[in-house]
């Protein structure tokens, strides 16, 4: 176990906050960073590829903002979960085995938004389960597909409310349930080329059709859906399904993020390089310092501040973030 706050060069400090480390050594393939300022246990939350799953506090970017002052003790933003530190796994380790055919990705894992309970998809039985990450006991089981269930989402909600969870299977079904205090999302990839947008009601609203396999999707606001295909190509799509700007990626990504205006669009892959790019002309801004090992993972805290890459590694890579620095009001002005 490794905590690392990078202050080697005043640029490093600027870019990237810190690494930690974890002990299992195992690829971090989903991170989630519900930091709501009203939220009593706000956390980077992270599921390992072994399914042990970590709630490690968070602090805030105060340190690293008022790094200036070299008087001042440096706070790291990022407290690794006690359990974790105590050795006491069992209450963090998800011992029920998934299919033996289920790829384990971030789509597999969910976290509810005051940071209680973790669903998994990808069991043999066609279920997916919910976990209380406070005692790692399992909670409930939901059965409702008719073959291996491979993602789980969920809408927008209030701490500790009401939303829905989406669930998408192998038999090529969507279910959506209502359940008191989580998830749902509305996006779908198979394996024949086809994307397809949901409303929550149910009702199909657009197909993508494409010869190529989708791989990952992000949908904004504002109506744009972002496909990212097994090839490297990217596009942009408007709610009306035309291709708005598309452009090639040299690397295998393997998280994607939006920002909450959907003005800019996260990448992150096997070369171990987060990438900012514009969305509406797909133009690289900018790139964060490479990495050692392969993004599996991404999140973003409450207020965009931080960005969190989960690491093939068994890390995770905090990067400081400000959009800001690219919107054309503030380049004209400072």
């Amino acid at each position: 176990m490794q905590v690392t706050p990078l202050m080697f060069t005043e640029q490093m400090q600027q870019d990237v906050i810190m690494v930690l480390k974890f002990p299992s050594n195992s690829a971090v393939v989903y991170v989630s960073a519900h930091t709501q300022a009203g939220l009593s246990n706000s956390a980077i939350v992270t599921v390992t590829a072994n399914r042990i799953f970590s709630i490690n506090k968070w602090d805030g970017l105060t340190g690293h903002q008022s790094s200036s002052n070299p008087e001042q003790q440096y706070q790291l933003p990022v407290e690794i979960d006690p359990v974790i530190v105590a050795n006491l796994m069992h209450r963090r380790q998800v011992c029920d085995l998934l299919d033996q055919s289920v790829e384990v990705n971030s789509h597999c894992f969910l976290v509810s938004a005051d940071n209680r309970f973790l669903f998994i998809a990808g069991f043999w039985d066609k279920s997916f389960r919910i976990y209380n990450t406070d005692t790692g006991k399992l909670v409930q089981i939901v059965f409702g597909h008719r073959d291996v269930v491979t993602c789980v989402f969920r809408s927008e909600s209030y701490i500790g409310g009401d939303c829905y969870i989406l669930s998408s299977s192998r038999d090529a079904t969507l279910l959506l349930w209502y359940w008191s205090g989580k998830h749902c999302c509305i996006g779908d990839t198979q394996n024949d080329g086809l994307c397809l947008l949901h409303s929550v009601s149910g009702e199909l609203l657009r197909v993508f059709e494409s010869t190529e396999r989708p791989t990952l999707m992000q949908a904004s606001a504002e109506g744009h859906c972002v496909i990212y295909y097994s090839s490297g190509h990217v596009c942009v799509y408007s709610i009306n399904g035309k291709l708005l700007r598309d452009t090639q990626i040299e690397d295998n990504i393997r998280a994607m993020l939006l920002s909450k205006d959907g003005q800019y669009l996260l990448c992150g892959g096997e070369r171990g390089v987060l990438t900012v790019w514009q969305l509406h002309d797909l133009k690289l801004l900018f790139t964060y310092p490479g990495c050692d090992a392969a993004i599996r993972s991404m999140a973003m805290t409450t207020d965009q501040r931080c960005i969190i890459t989960g690491m093939a590694s068994g890390s995770i890579v905090l990067f400081y973030n400000d959009f800001n620095r690219w919107h054309h009001e503030y380049r004209t002005r400072y």
